[in-house]
């Protein structure tokens, strides 16, 4: 097969330049403050156990989902600590339900991740206003599972003890750096955030000094818990049970969400899904289609190219907690590398996971859920790095496009056959 490479054009090229030379500035920058910040507060020779804590990950629904073992683990090892978080909205909904954090604070954080949104003055407002509340805080220590950004904002809290990888943070802003960065090793997303705790807490018992040191790997080891829940409200089963209630006693529920958030090349094609779903309707599985309001016309394309009736539930519900009562109730979900997968493991359901540009080790189901992880092993992929969003680089999408729909299909007749 040949296939021949989209020409970059020269407003992306500018853009890619553009973005590198703002990244060359900002890491001198902050390197800079990060020397200042160790001249002005040097190491003391003891530091007192940490009383205020600060976790930073921002990202979507999945990162958030992916964030709980890292907050459990941070509430067992820091009994005696207050522990607060910068979230987004709705990392706030799926992370309020737990009682690992005291304080979240919630703001838009999206448009910090996001280089065209700095050239708006509304987000230099609302970063300096995130920066003052965070030195008013005055955090012992600050735990960034959350690269650069993350690592920045760490330095600009004023937090004497700043933990983080060393690959993903500007030179001298960390005061404790575990080796490497995410995606270097196949290490899953959801060790990587618990690998940054556990280090914190062995060094804080090993080496108390604030002084700026590397982390031996060793220190950062223990992953511990991976394991996923997410606890539901009454209101929130009532309402997934008001939108099932038409589905007949005893009929299998399969799920399949075919959105993506973070880039196209996560998303598998339309006319597959649909025959995914024309498929099992045929054999008698009640089929649902789910999706927000932002993904109906992809929902839409699904259902044109159907024969049978499917059950649509695109933009019926309003949150991740009324989300995942739905995904509760299904017998088996099927989903790209997205965040309503990582909520239906979970959940404890079977899963039929979907992978091309992401690497299955590093951001799948966490390891012992109830999966079966399908992906097209090319010598392309994977190819994401977290620098962009999953859009394929060289135009053509063939490891999404040369899994074939039967293949997801065994899959999920398999996990509805199997004794889950």
């Amino acid at each position: 097969m040949t296939v021949e490479h989209p020409p970059l054009s020269t407003q992306r090229l500018l853009g890619r330049l553009a973005r590198t030379a703002s990244e060359v500035l900002l890491a001198r920058l902050f390197g800079l403050l990060g020397l200042l910040a160790r001249w002005l507060r040097p190491a003391r020779s003891r530091q007192p156990a940490p009383q205020r804590i600060l976790l930073l990950r921002f990202g979507l629904l999945g990162d958030a989902v992916l964030w709980i073992p890292a907050l459990r683990a941070a509430r067992r090892l820091f009994p005696t600590a207050r522990l607060e978080a910068v979230v987004s909205t709705y990392q706030y909904a799926v992370l309020s339900r737990f009682t690992y954090v005291d304080r979240f604070i919630v703001r838009d954080t999206d448009h910090f991740t996001r280089p065209v949104a700095w050239l708006r003055p509304t987000t230099w407002r609302s970063f300096v206003a995130l920066v003052r509340l965070l030195r008013r805080r005055r955090y012992d220590v600050v735990l960034s599972c959350y690269g650069r950004m993350g690592a920045r904002l760490a330095l600009l809290s004023g937090a004497p003890l700043r933990y983080g990888y060393r690959d993903e943070a500007d030179p001298r802003v960390l005061t404790h750096a575990l080796p490497g960065g995410r995606y270097q090793e196949p290490l899953h997303e959801a060790a990587y955030n618990v690998r940054v705790v556990s280090a914190a807490a062995s060094s804080l018992r090993r080496h108390p000094a604030a002084g700026s040191h590397p982390l031996p790997l060793g220190e950062g080891r223990g992953e511990g818990d991976l394991s996923l829940t997410f606890p539901l409200t009454a209101a929130e089963r009532q309402r997934a049970a008001d939108l099932l209630a038409g589905i007949p006693h005893g009929v299998s529920l399969v799920a399949i969400h075919p959105g993506a958030a973070n880039g196209a090349a996560k998303r598998w094609l339309p006319a597959r899904w649909a025959h995914v779903a024309d498929t099992l309707a045929g054999e008698g599985v009640q089929v649902a289609l789910l999706g927000s309001a932002v993904e109906r016309p992809l929902v839409e394309r699904i259902v044109a190219a159907m024969r049978h009736p499917a059950l649509r539930l695109d933009g019926a519900t309003s949150t991740p907690g009324e989300l995942a009562a739905v995904l509760a109730r299904c017998h088996v979900v099927a989903a790209g590398d997205t965040g309503p997968l990582h909520l239906a493991v979970a959940l404890g359901r079977p899963v039929v996971a979907i992978h091309g540009p992401t690497d299955p080790q590093l951001t799948g189901p966490v390891p012992g859920a109830r999966a079966h992880v399908l992906r097209t092993a090319i010598p392309c992929s994977p190819c994401y790095n977290l620098r962009a969003p999953a859009d394929c680089p060289l135009g053509h999408t063939l490891c999404m496009r040369l899994l074939p729909a039967e293949q997801v299909v065994t899959a999920i007749r398999a996990m509805l056959a199997s004794d889950y």
